[in-house]
């Protein structure tokens, strides 16, 4: 397996490495650099080698100059747009050459996403070994991929397409970005959703525990604390809710500093809350105090308009009721399971009339938690989707080592 990223915090990519490891298969999952490499060993059961290439300063992380809205958790290296590509590029090519020697003898590539695709691609070893393409999002629809001059995005479009046709098969999160992948590149990827093992999470949890929040009606929003990720038009709802109201930000990133600012603002004193990230194996036991899940992204890129967030499927795990954005792909789990509702992300006072009036209703709500839990029991669990990934493994017909 090949992620350009730190995986510690990346539920798809240890429940993948996990499962065909309990299939049989021997699984190297070579990264950058990891935070805390036991953590994610454990729970991928996989050997994992981290390695971060210094040929530029432009790393994951890294503030792009094609994406001012996020200012990033580094600064950015001279040199602008071009300085910033060029550099990004040459640590692709750096570490795709690193991760091709150390699986020189795979018999089999699991690439992840469009970033370790092109390293890959520029080390000049992709295709030497069949690959799955498993791509989480689209790589062109978000953040400085989507900002990027129309000739750059053209090009990227056109190395994706004929790599994914080169792919063993392309694998992707939901329906809606499947049909555009379809759309796009003429492959036809295989759905293999971002839902969790079922399990039966007990309450209380840790959350109003570990922020002194005590009984009172909780709204939580965790995951990615960055622009564009509902936080800013939860926030102004919190301001129209009654003061009882709280609202958690669990996680880390570039918007932390914002949402510290907001906590001392006399509206939002003893109301907002932030919390870093906590370990994967212990997320659910936070998300189960919350009384609503937020996953409000704004529709400021197609991949968020397409989007199931993890989010999503973890407070359907921890039995939370959600409050969603009105597209698609969320509406048809949201308000078809009955699990929340969805309503515009950009109107805080929409959003806060949906807030009240969800909250407004004990009896519906705690039928939503109900429903919420079954949904992930029946459906919206990793053993079903794990199953269709395995399958592939074994019609590709990589010997499996159990």
């Amino acid at each position: 397996m090949a992620v350009y990223a730190d995986p510690t915090h990346d539920g798809r990519v240890q429940r993948e490495a996990a499962s065909l490891v309990a299939a049989g298969y021997d699984v190297l999952l070579l990264s950058l650099d990891v935070a805390d490499p036991r953590v994610v060993e454990t729970a991928s059961r996989a050997e994992v080698v981290g390695w971060s290439p210094a040929t530029s300063r432009v790393l994951p992380g890294t503030q792009s100059p094609f994406n001012r809205d996020d200012p990033g958790t580094s600064d950015a290296a001279r040199g602008g747009r071009l300085g910033w590509a060029v550099g990004y590029a040459a640590n692709l090519r750096a570490w795709g050459r690193w991760a091709a020697d150390r699986g020189a003898r795979a018999d089999l590539w699991h690439v992840h996403d469009f970033t370790a695709l092109v390293a890959l691609w520029l080390a000049g070893r992709l295709g030497e070994r069949p690959f799955v393409y498993d791509t989480h999002e689209l790589f062109l629809e978000v953040g400085s991929g989507a900002r990027m001059p129309a000739p750059a995005r053209s090009v990227l479009a056109t190395i994706e397409g004929r790599q994914a046709r080169r792919a063993a098969r392309v694998v992707t999160v939901n329906q809606g970005v499947a049909d555009e992948l379809v759309r796009r590149y003429q492959v036809e990827p295989l759905v293999v959703m971002n839902c969790l093992p079922w399990e039966d999470v007990a309450r209380p949890g840790r959350l109003r525990a570990a922020l002194g929040l005590g009984q009172r009606p909780v709204l939580l929003y965790h995951g990615a604390v960055s622009a564009g990720r509902g936080i800013e038009p939860a926030v102004a709802a919190l301001e129209r809710l009654p003061p009882e109201v709280a609202l958690v930000v669990l996680g880390n990133g570039s918007l932390v500093p914002w949402v510290r600012e907001q906590q001392g603002q006399p509206a939002l004193a003893d109301r907002l809350y932030w919390h870093p990230a906590v370990p994967l194996s212990e997320l659910l036991s936070w998300v189960v105090d919350a009384d609503l899940g937020v996953a409000l992204i704004a529709p400021t890129e197609l991949n968020f308009v397409l989007s199931t967030p993890n989010k999503l499927f973890e407070c359907m795990t921890a039995g939370v009721p959600v409050i969603a954005s009105d597209f698609a792909e969320m509406r048809r789990i949201v308000r078809g399971e009955r699990i929340g509702d969805v309503c515009d992300p950009a109107n805080p006072d929409l959003i806060a009339a949906t807030f009240a009036r969800v909250l407004g209703d004990p009896a519906e709500l705690a039928a939503m938690r109900r429903r919420a839990r079954t949904a992930a029991q029946v459906t919206y669990n990793w053993t079903s989707q794990a199953r269709r990934l395995v399958e592939l493994y074994d019609r590709i017909g990589v010997a499996a080592t159990a």
